[in-house]
């Protein structure tokens, strides 16, 4: 993984929760996905993916969300965002309308 991101998975259950860290764009969106396709295999109903501590998000990222809620729906999983009021990134969500497709 790049050191742009950091990525620690909560051993959990039915839900997993993956805590990003840092900045998501095109240079790690490709290993932080496959991480993040692993923890969801390993729990139930789903992911919550923690983005209290990511300062920056791209489009890569953004399509790394939809793409992963797309790959955990086929198998009847769930995404949630944690995301803090009032954060950069979640305007971000906010205008590119994640918000709309996923629970934030």
């Amino acid at each position: 993984m790049s050191r742009l991101a950091e990525l620690d998975i909560d051993e959990a259950g039915e839900v997993r929760v993956a805590h990003v860290r840092g900045e998501l764009d095109l240079s790690n969106t490709a290993d932080i996905a496959d991480a993040l396709v692993i923890a969801a295999q390993q729990a139930d109903l789903g992911l919550v993916v923690d983005m209290a501590l990511l300062r920056h998000i791209d489009s890569a990222g953004i399509r790394l969300l939809f793409d992963l809620r797309r790959r955990l729906g086929r198998h009847r999983q769930h995404l949630a965002l944690a995301v803090p009021p009032g954060s950069r990134i979640r305007e971000v969500l906010e205008m590119t309308a994640v918000h709309q497709a996923m629970p934030v």
